[in-house]
Parts: structure tokens; sequence; C-alpha cells
């Protein structure tokens, strides 16, 4: 959001993309659907938004069998959890944001997401 024009900390929005190769891209507007980009919305609307990929999406390469063969993570899910609750960690840094105010939205594998790290992480 413009900074000038804030006058208190903003709400912020973990904002998680769908099952699509461009991952973040889409919600921050990137992508062919308008109805996806919840970023760019929520940004217009005054809140700060982090949109980041999900392992093995966009720009975010991940070797999901050597990690499983390691034993670092249970399942794919458990992995972006972790990487979705050091998110929150990151938007509650900024002095911009109200950390008290932290939310997750998505579509799809996004919205599964959401509710996974929600259950996982009480900041949401």
């Amino acid at each position: 959001p413009d900074s000038a024009s804030a006058k208190a900390k903003a709400p912020a929005m973990l904002c998680l993309h769908q099952t699509i190769n461009i991952g973040r891209d889409e919600p921050v507007g990137l992508g062919k659907q308008d109805s996806k980009a919840q970023a760019l919305h929520l940004v217009k609307r005054g809140y700060v938004c982090l949109a980041p990929d999900y392992p093995s999406f966009g720009e975010y390469p991940y070797d999901f069998k050597a990690a499983f063969k390691r034993g670092d993570y249970r399942s794919g899910t458990m992995k972006a959890i972790w990487n979705n609750m050091r998110a929150v960690d990151l938007l509650q840094s900024l002095p911009e944001v109200d950390g008290a105010r932290i939310g997750a939205i998505g579509h799809s594998l996004g919205g599964h997401n959401s509710m996974f790290t929600a259950a996982f992480d009480t900041r949401l």
C-alpha cells in the first residue's frame, strides 16, 4: 500500500497461489484471471501482502523426493506450512504491519495451505 498515506499500521495477508506453474505471479496480478489476483486486490485496499511460491512452483525449485528421503518433511503440505510460518515471521517483523492482524487467503492449493497453516499457526 501507499505508505505515505498510511496513518496506522496495516493489516497483512499471506496470499497463497493455486496449483499453477507461475506460482506467486498469479496472486500478485500477473496471471490471466483477475479473480485470482488476491494480493493485488488486497494491496489496493491497504493490506501488506506477501505471496510466496509453493515449493516446486514459480521460481522455487524443490526436490521433494530428496527431502522425503532425508526425512525433512512428511509431506509437501508440511514443508509449505513451515515456509508459510516463516513468512508470517517476516510480516510481523515489518514496521508497517500490525502483527496482530495477519491472515491467509488462497484458491485451491492456496486455500488448502491457508487452512492448514492457520491450524498450525495461532497468529493467523
